[in-house]
């Protein structure tokens, strides 16, 4: 998956909450966390499964339909302990996935 890199909007993180029994990136069930953030420009054309990057971290959509631009991600220890995406009170940048021609 490429980014485009050009910061389209500010998403506002809702919540981060940890949860013991997520389903992780290899289809194990895991502790985890569960990441909410309200946007509109970067869930053009997203869907269940699609990959979103936030603070330059790739993602994956848990649910589709969204309610009220909140989209939630689920995020791995690993991803906690190697990136940026804690503490939570920050605003999120959300870049949109480049289209493949």
């Amino acid at each position: 998956m490429v980014f485009t890199g050009i910061v389209e909007e500010m998403g506002a993180v809702v919540s981060m909450e940890r949860q013991s029994d997520l389903l992780l990136w290899d289809n194990s069930r895991g502790e985890g966390w569960v990441l909410k953030v309200r946007m509109e420009k970067g869930l053009v054309d997203a869907y269940q499964g699609a990959s979103i990057a936030i603070n330059g971290v790739c993602l994956t959509v848990l649910e589709w339909p969204v309610t009220d631009g909140v989209v939630s991600f689920g995020v791995a220890p690993e991803t906690i302990r190697l990136t940026n995406l804690v503490p939570p009170a920050r605003p999120a940048r959300a870049p949109r996935a480049a289209a493949c021609a």
